[in-house]
């Protein structure tokens, strides 16, 4: 599912498939202010996120194969762009890695965690 902030109409293509926009739920907003509290414990305000991509897994053996979030959507390619990936329901395991031939911009910061 491709969920929204209210106002946003942008539809999302991820390999193939074309997701429409839905408004984010209540259920949604709480999960992320909660999120964004763990994120942020000193207390600095952090922009929350405008759009959200929800996957669901049947089991372990399902996952997201290699990816770069490099959608003209999020402009990513040309500026940062924050990715924030959370798991509910069970571990998971995340990988990262650059891709082939890609030099370090540097600057970047990343954080995982269990909570």
């Amino acid at each position: 599912a491709w969920f929204v902030r209210r106002g946003c109409s942008c539809c999302y293509a991820y390999n193939g498939t074309q997701w429409p926009a839905v408004e984010m739920p209540p259920w949604l907003l709480d999960i992320e202010a909660a999120v964004w509290k763990k994120l942020s414990p000193d207390g600095e305000p952090l922009e929350p996120p405008n759009s959200c991509v929800l996957n669901l897994y049947a089991d372990g053996s399902q996952s997201v194969d290699w990816h770069a979030d490099d959608e003209a959507l999020f402009d990513g390619v040309r500026r940062d762009s924050r990715i924030v990936s959370l798991s509910l329901g069970a571990a998971r395991r995340f990988d990262v890695r650059r891709r082939r031939g890609s030099v370090g911009r540097g600057g970047g910061r990343g954080a995982t965690g269990v909570g």
